[in-house]
């Protein structure tokens, strides 16, 4: 039987690309273009793969594959996107992912990496050029659990410092929306809900000097 497939991507355009080059060798279960639509279509329809952009509207990326994760451990999600920052491939793979292609992929090499997925293997694009020792991480963060990514605890300790949103984004090079999606992520982590307690938790694990501590001016989304 073929793999049972689910696409989504903030693009029309994209999707008509992905199921005209999927038709052949995956049973497309459909398509959806946010996040809240794919949890809703995943659950009721149980893929065998989730294909999904990093970025989607509503709810984001990670956070569904972490949802799908728990709910569905069977479901492999795949990240099909643009984003080429190797700290999202290590997000990704930490929330649950077992796949990281990029768009400029061809059509054959995502089909071959796909079925290998779908077979229990794991894929990051070559181009990525991640160091030859790395590998996926095995154990999967749980929300709740106080565990933290790398870059979560860089963002975290950014936070306690007091600097803003976009202080974040320029000192790691990234987007504001994913210093907003990582904000989320560690509040639901540490079940912490103000700054303030965000700046004790990290004075009292080491991020930062007890005297760096002054009232911050960065607040949770």
């Amino acid at each position: 039987m073929q793999p049972r497939i689910l696409l989504a991507d903030d693009h029309t355009l994209v999707l008509e690309m992905l199921v005209s080059f999927l038709c052949s060798d995956f049973t497309v279960l459909g398509t959806v273009q946010d996040g809240g639509a794919l949890l809703e279509a995943a659950l009721r329809l149980q893929p065998d793969l989730v294909v999904l952009e990093h970025a989607l509207p509503g709810t984001d990326g990670l956070t569904v594959v972490r949802a799908l994760r728990a709910q569905l451990p069977s479901t492999r999600c795949v990240f099909v996107t643009r984003h080429a920052d190797l700290h999202h491939v290590r997000d990704a793979f930490a929330a649950g992912a077992r796949g990281y292609i990029l768009k400029d992929t061809t059509p054959q090499e995502l089909v071959a990496a796909l079925l290998r997925i779908s077979r229990g293997e794991t894929h990051v694009s070559p181009r990525l050029g991640l160091e030859s020792n790395w590998a996926p991480p095995t154990a999967v963060t749980r929300e709740g659990s106080g565990e933290l990514t790398a870059r979560q605890m860089e963002v975290l300790r950014l936070v306690a410092d007091g600097c803003t949103g976009k202080q974040i984004a320029s000192e790691l090079n990234i987007s504001l929306k994913t210093v907003e999606s990582h904000k989320a992520c560690i509040s639901r982590q540490l079940g912490l809900r103000s700054t303030a307690a965000l700046t004790r938790y990290a004075v009292e694990h080491g991020l930062l000097r007890p005297s760096a501590s002054t009232t911050p001016t960065a607040g949770l989304a």
